[in-house]
C-alpha cells in the first residue's frame, strides 16, 4: 500500500514540474514563426522602407531577433532591418537584386520566418510620352512615379544645350526655345529625387508654329447676338498656313441691316488645336476663339468686346466651286428671330438641278403660328468665290432670299439676305439627302440621339433638350424613349416619352410626342437612316434641332475616352474648348468663356462623369465653376449636352466630338 501511495506522489510532482516548466511556453504545440507581408518576393524601392511583422505561434514568448542577408551582397549593401522588423532598402539593388529578411524565435533558436524581398529601382513615367510644341510654347508635363517619390526635371537634345533645349520648371512645365534646333527634337526628363537610375522621359518635337493645321478654303456660319437683337452670318475665307486669312467674304444680317463684307485677318493655333483669330472688314475687327476637332470640324465663339456674342461652326470646303455641285434632293434647316423678336424656325426639303428648286416643301413656326407643309419653288446661283444665292417662293407667303456658302456638295451655310423692314432674320444649313433609301417609317428604326434648342432673343434665355427616341419601325415610340429638358432654368429630369411618328416617301414626316410635358409635335425631315431635321410646330419655343442614330450598346464611360472639342450652340454665355475624359470617371480641359460680364481666356476644366449603358451620362464640373449636365452619346466620337442646374436661365446645347 505505502508504495502504491509513493508512486501516486512521484507521479503528481512529475506533472507539476511539466506544468512549471511549461515545456515550449505553454503554447501547447511545436513552435513557428511566420512574417507578413509575405508576398514571394516583397517589392521594396531603393531607399525605401518595409515593415515586416513575425508572428510566433506554439509559445507565449513572440520576441524573435532579425537579420537580412543575401548571396549577392554583405553588410549594408543588403539593407538593414532593425530590432522591430523595419526593413531598410540599400540606395542600389544588390546583383542579384534579392535578400532574405529572416525573424528567430527567442524562445527557440531552431525556429525562424523568413520572405524574399526584392529591391527594384523606382520606376519613373513621364505624361504625355510624346508630344509637338510650337516655339516658345508651353507643355505640362506629370510624372507618374511607383514607389511615389519626388523627381526633378530636366531637358536635352542632340541638338542643342542649355536653354537652347528649352527649360522645364520643378513642377513639369516645358516651355520651348525661341528658335529651333537641329534636328528640331528634345527629350524632358523626369529623374526620382532618391533613386538617379529612376528616370522617365517624354519625346518633344518642336515646330515654328502650329498654324498649318488651319490651310485651305473654309466655310462658316454664325449666330449671336448684339445690343439690338439676333445676328445671323455666313461666309468662306482662306488660311494659307502661316497664320493668314485672305480673300474672306460674309454675309451679315443683323437689327442694323444686312451687309456683305469682305474680310482679312491672322490666327495662331496652339499645340492643344485651340486657335485665336482676328478677322477685320470695314465695319471694324472681330476676335474669335476656336477649337478645331480631329474630324476637322472647328467650334468658335466671338471673343471681343465689340458687343457681338455668339458661336458658330467652320468646315474645310471642297474647291472649285459651280452650280453642277448642287445637285439632287437637299433638307434644310433654319432658325432665327422674326422682326418682333420671337422665335422662328424653317425647316424643308427641295429637288435641285442646273439652278432650279422644284418639288419642295417647307414647315414654318414663326412664334407658335405653324404654317403646315407648304409648297416652295425657286432658283439659285454660285460663283465662283463659293458664295451663292437662293430664293424661295412661297404660294401665299411671299419670296425669302439667302445667300449660301458651299462646304462641299453635301453641304451649305445658309443666312437670310431680305433687308426691308418687317423681314425675319435666320442662319442654318442645308445638306443633301440620301438618294438610296425610299423613305417610310421602317427608315426610322432603334435608337436616335434627340437634340433640340431655342433661344429667346429679347431676353436670350433658352430652352435647350437631349434624349432618345426608339423607334419601331412602324410609326410607334417604343420603351427606352426618353429626355432630359431645360426649358428657361426650369429642369424636366430623364423624363420617359412615348409617341408616335410618320414618314412619306418624299423624306417629309411627324413626330407626336404624348409623354413629354407639354405634349408637342414636330415636323422631321429625312436626311438618311435614323438621321433627320426637327422642327418644332407646336409651341413658340420653335425648337429645332437634330435625329442621330446612335452607334453602339452597353455603353460606357471608355465609350467617350479621349480628347474632345466642345463649343455651345449660341447664347448668352458661350464656351469652345479641348476637354480629355479618361474613360473611367474623370475630365480635365481647357476653354475659353465669353459672357456678359466679360471674356475669361483659358479657363481650366476638371470634373467627373458617368454614362449608362443607354448612353445617357453626367456631367459634374468642379472647375471653373461647379455646374452639371445631362448628356446622351451619338457615337465614340459625338455627345450632345444640356445643363441642369435649377435657375439657370441661359443654359444651352452643348456639343462635343473629335
Amino acid at each position: 500500500m505505502k508504495k502504491l501511495e509513493l508512486l501516486l506522489i512521484l507521479f503528481g510532482l512529475s506533472l507539476l514540474v511539466s506544468c512549471a516548466t511549461g515545456g515550449t511556453g505553454g503554447g501547447g504545440g511545436p513552435v513557428s514563426v511566420s512574417l507578413t507581408p509575405n508576398s514571394n518576393p516583397v517589392l521594396v524601392g531603393v531607399t525605401f522602407t518595409q515593415q515586416f511583422t513575425a508572428n510566433v505561434s506554439g509559445v507565449s514568448n513572440q520576441s524573435v531577433t532579425w537579420s537580412v542577408s543575401g548571396s549577392g551582397c554583405s553588410g549594408a549593401s543588403c539593407g538593414a532591418v532593425d530590432a522591430n522588423g523595419l526593413y531598410a532598402a540599400p540606395a542600389a539593388p544588390p546583383n542579384p537584386a534579392t535578400v532574405t529578411v529572416k525573424a528567430i524565435s527567442v524562445a527557440d533558436p531552431s525556429k525562424s520566418g523568413s520572405v524574399t524581398v526584392k529591391i527594384v529601382h523606382i520606376s519613373v513615367t513621364v505624361l504625355p510620352t510624346a508630344t509637338t510644341v510650337a516655339l516658345t510654347g508651353t507643355q505640362q508635363f506629370t510624372p507618374q512615379v511607383s514607389p511615389q517619390t519626388s523627381v526633378t526635371w530636366s531637358v536635352t537634345g542632340t541638338g542643342c544645350s542649355g536653354s537652347a533645349c528649352g527649360t522645364v520648371d520643378n513642377n513639369g512645365l516645358y516651355t520651348a526655345p525661341s528658335s529651333l534646333p537641329g534636328p528640331a527634337a528634345v527629350k524632358v526628363i523626369a529623374t526620382s529625387s532618391v533613386d538617379p537610375v529612376g528616370m522617365g522621359s517624354a519625346n518633344v518635337a518642336l515646330v515654328a508654329s502650329f498654324d498649318s493645321r488651319l490651310k485651305g478654303t473654309y466655310a462658316f456660319r454664325f449666330s449671336g447676338f448684339d445690343g439690338s437683337g439676333a445676328v445671323y452670318s455666313a461666309g468662306n475665307f482662306q488660311a494659307d498656313g502661316s497664320g493668314n486669312i485672305t480673300n474672306g467674304i460674309q454675309d451679315v444680317n443683323r437689327t442694323s441691316g444686312v451687309q456683305t463684307l469682305s474680310f482679312t485677318g491672322s490666327y495662331s493655333v496652339g499645340s492643344d488645336n485651340r486657335c485665336t483669330m482676328t478677322l477685320t472688314t470695314v465695319s471694324g475687327t472681330a476676335t474669335y476663339k476656336l477649337a478645331i476637332a480631329a474630324n476637322g470640324e472647328i467650334e468658335f465663339i466671338e471673343f471681343d468686346n465689340s458687343g457681338t456674342r455668339g458661336a458658330g461652326i467652320i468646315n474645310k470646303a471642297t474647291t472649285p466651286f459651280s452650280v453642277a455641285q448642287i445637285s439632287g434632293p437637299y433638307v434644310m434647316l433654319l432658325f432665327g428671330s422674326d422682326s418682333a423678336g420671337n422665335r422662328i424656325g424653317f425647316a424643308g426639303l427641295f429637288q435641285s438641278n442646273a439652278g432650279t428648286l422644284t418639288g419642295g416643301t417647307a414647315d414654318l413656326n414663326d412664334n407658335g403660328a405653324a404654317s403646315g407643309s407648304s409648297a416652295i419653288s425657286g432658283a439659285f446661283t454660285v460663283a465662283p468665290s463659293g458664295r451663292g444665292t437662293m430664293q424661295f417662293v412661297a404660294p401665299g407667303a411671299g419670296t425669302f432670299n439667302f445667300s449660301f456658302y458651299i462646304v462641299d456638295k453635301d453641304k451649305l451655310y445658309f443666312v437670310s439676305t431680305d433687308a426691308a423692314a418687317g423681314s425675319d432674320r435666320l442662319g442654318g444649313l442645308v445638306v443633301s439627302q440620301d438618294t438610296g433609301i425610299s423613305f417610310s417609317t421602317a427608315t426610322f428604326k432603334g435608337n436616335a440621339v434627340l437634340s433640340l434648342s431655342s433661344v429667346e432673343h429679347s431676353t436670350l434665355s433658352n430652352v435647350s433638350a437631349v434624349g432618345i427616341l426608339n423607334t419601331d419601325g412602324a410609326g410607334v415610340l417604343a420603351s427606352g424613349s426618353m429626355c432630359d429638358e431645360n426649358n428657361a432654368g426650369v429642369i424636366i429630369s430623364h423624363q420617359a416619352l412615348s409617341g408616335t411618328y410618320t414618314m412619306g416617301s418624299n423624306g417629309r414626316g411627324t413626330i407626336s410626342l404624348s409623354g413629354s410635358v407639354p405634349a408637342a409635335s414636330f415636323a422631321m425631315y429625312a436626311v438618311t437612316q435614323n438621321k433627320a431635321f426637327l422642327l418644332d410646330i407646336s409651341s413658340p419655343a420653335g425648337l429645332t434641332g437634330f435625329l442621330e442614330p446612335q452607334v453602339g450598346a452597353n455603353l460606357g464611360p471608355s465609350t467617350i475616352q479621349g480628347v474632345f472639342v466642345t463649343g455651345t450652340i449660341a447664347t448668352a454665355n458661350n464656351t469652345t474648348g479641348v476637354w480629355t475624359m479618361n474613360g473611367v470617371n474623370g475630365l480635365v480641359g481647357i476653354q475659353d468663356e465669353s459672357t456678359p460680364l466679360g471674356n475669361i481666356a483659358a479657363e481650366a476644366v476638371a470634373g467627373s462623369y458617368t454614362v449608362a449603358p443607354n448612353g445617357r451620362g453626367t456631367i459634374s464640373l468642379t472647375s471653373p465653376t461647379m455646374t452639371n449636365r445631362v448628356f446622351y452619346i451619338v457615337n465614340n466620337s459625338e455627345f450632345k449636352a444640356v445643363g441642369v442646374d435649377s435657375g439657370d436661365l441661359k443654359s444651352t446645347l452643348v456639343v462635343s466630338q473629335r
